[in-house]
């Protein structure tokens, strides 16, 4: 039944079957009848709202690689903060 105490319909039912599979139970990890109302959103993990990569994780990492320097094909054999590569061949 909805909260307006009318029974649902069958695709109703359905879609938000789809919802709370997509919403909840794949992003924490368990079925929506082990999961706790009132806990659901508390998560404080990170602040800020929530955003859609359209172009993929690649905009991350091209961001924090943005003024490095690389050498493909080359093998190293430390990496420290500094500007400077050890080992490089």
């Amino acid at each position: 039944m909805s909260s307006t105490g009318k029974k649902i319909s069958n695709e109703e039912h359905q879609r938000l079957q789809y919802l709370i599979n997509s919403r909840y139970e794949q992003e924490y990890g368990a079925s929506a009848s082990s999961l706790s109302a009132h806990w659901l959103d508390m998560d404080e993990a990170y602040g800020g709202a929530e955003a859609l990569l359209v172009p993929g994780f690649a905009a991350i990492y091209n961001g924090m690689a943005k003024g490095l320097k690389f050498s493909l094909a080359s093998k190293f054999s430390s990496c420290t903060g500094t500007d400077q590569v050890q080992g490089m061949e």
